[in-house]
């Protein structure tokens, strides 16, 4: 069923991608999504394999409190749906390089901008990769590494001929599989605990697993020092930053958002997805406790689901939900893979080294090196995972890293989006300085625990240097053109602004 289900996403995915025309279809679907796919895609890449092995194991691992209280995405959503998304998809881009080149009319920060998406999304790959080889390599009999393997040739193949189209489309299908996953699991552990009564199987729990349904589950409520990632404060304070973070500016989130036909798809998406991953959080992280209670001792979070599956659920709906698990990972791989090769393609080949080449040939040529780049970090970021996937925090570790380096550009992306005082300098050195300063304070944090989390020094970091640099100096025409390029028709008319046209 597992190789039958994947069977069906591929077919699929290739006669989808059949639409794609020229380069604009390949990496936003000629921005034509409506709001189902648009919603699909949402879940499948926002979820992905990380939920169901990394994500979930924070409940397995920690108690229900820090799993169900992680998603500080539903907050941010808001502000995507209502204040950024309309107007970045107003832009009409490809990449997240491209929005802040044309708000802000340089080269330069487009350029720093596609160094720190190349980076997020390599690391980012990591995270999928080890899922996919924790979803698909138990149930098939071979080790997790030839699963990675056997997940990176399928993505690689995927990402290079399928474009956006085949990418979407699936999503939306593997959505589907994902809900049907959770109402079909979420009965299936509660009744498989060997006590009928359901109070009884709580309170067996309570005795075993104290601290389960508490808020801060295992966790001692305060670490030490208090922002220590040992203590639940800290803990989930880190987590709800990181996935605020990632739910607003990460190329996941945005690149979903420049697909969409309008405003208003963008709206209804975001809205509809919210609903969806509320229901999804509770239904899958409530099952952990239940797994835990009764499965062996040799069972780690990140497999406690699917081990669930593999021992309670019957064979064929097993091997069609895995293979959804398995493939939204793969298909999330392949937006961060298409992100990666457009940025090195758009952002800096064809700036930088095609200006002289005819804008018909230009096009295919991006596109060549795009895959390209896609096959070159596809490979690399498969061998990276050869290095170590034995640890529990694995997924969930590459998964957090790599989504704290997104905020490094939140401001200069949010804030420019709604403010024309924001200038140029100040958006390139709050990205500048805050990535330099994430990764040194990541390594400080792997010689000396008790330095505080990175997340926590960039995340005020980057908005202090952004509005000191903003009042250096006064923006310039350029700098403010690009500001209402962003805004609404109507936004134009209240204000008095008539330079740009839409």
């Amino acid at each position: 069923m597992i190789v039958l289900s994947f069977a069906v996403f591929i077919v699929v995915g290739y006669f989808v991608s059949r639409k794609v025309k020229n380069s604009e279809d390949y990496y936003v679907m000629g921005h034509q999504a409506g709001t189902l796919l648009t919603t699909g895609t949402i879940i499948a890449s926002y979820c992905s394999s990380a939920f169901f092995t990394g994500i979930f194991a924070m409940s397995y691992n920690n108690g229900l409190g820090s799993g169900i209280l992680n998603y500080g995405c539903l907050v941010t959503w808001i502000i995507l749906m209502f204040v950024l998304g309309p107007r970045v998809s107003r832009m009409k881009v490809w990449t997240i390089p491209e929005i802040l080149g044309k708000r802000y009319g340089t080269d330069r920060i487009r350029t720093l901008a596609s160094v720190l998406l190349i980076f997020a999304c390599a690391t980012y790959l990591v995270s999928i990769f080890v899922a996919c080889g924790i979803a698909l390599g138990p149930p098939l009999g071979i080790s997790t590494k030839a699963a990675i393997i056997i997940s990176g040739i399928v993505v690689l193949i995927f990402s290079v001929s399928g474009g956006m189209w085949g990418v979407v489309v699936t999503d939306t299908m593997m959505m589907f599989l994902f809900l049907a996953a959770a109402f079909i699991g979420f009965p299936v552990a509660l009744t498989h605990g060997g006590i009928n009564n359901p109070m009884e199987l709580v309170a067996v729990i309570n005795e075993k697993l104290p601290g389960t349904f508490t808020a801060s589950g295992y966790l001692p409520m305060f670490g030490n020092p208090i922002w220590s990632g040992g203590g639940f404060v800290g803990f989930i304070t880190m987590m709800i930053i990181t996935s605020g973070g990632v739910g607003l500016t990460s190329s996941l989130t945005l690149s979903r958002v420049m697909i969409c036909k309008n405003d208003k798809t963008v709206a209804r998406s975001f809205m509809l997805a919210q609903i969806l991953l509320i229901v999804l959080a509770f239904l899958i992280h409530t099952t952990a406790p239940f797994i835990k209670i009764v499965a062996p001792a040799d069972v780690r979070g990140p497999s406690g689901y699917i081990w669930m599956l593999t021992q309670w659920v019957p064979p064929v709906i097993t091997g069609v939900i895995l293979a959804g698990i398995a493939a939204a990972g793969l298909s999330t791989a392949s937006t961060l893979l298409q992100q990666t090769g457009s940025s090195v393609g758009n952002d800096i080949i064809a700036k930088f080294f095609m200006k002289n080449i005819p804008a018909d040939q230009k096009d295919k040529k991006i596109l060549n090196v795009s895959r390209l780049v896609m096959g070159i970090v596809g490979v690399v970021m498969v061998l990276v995972c050869m290095i170590d996937v034995a640890g529990d925090f694995f997924v969930l570790y590459s998964w957090a890293f790599a989504s704290g380096i997104f905020m490094c550009w939140l401001p200069a992306i949010v804030v420019g989006a709604v403010s024309k005082k924001v200038t140029e300098p100040a958006a390139f050195w709050s990205t500048l300085i805050s990535l330099i300063v994430y990764l040194i304070n990541w390594v400080l944090t792997l010689v000396n625990p008790q330095v505080p989390h990175q997340i926590f020094i960039t995340a005020p970091l980057c908005f202090i240097i952004l509005f000191v640099v903003m009042r250096q100096r006064k923006p310039t025409e350029r700098e403010v053109d690009g500001f209402w390029k962003m805004q609404s028709k109507q936004y134009k008319k209240t204000h008095g602004y008539t330079n740009v046209e839409g």
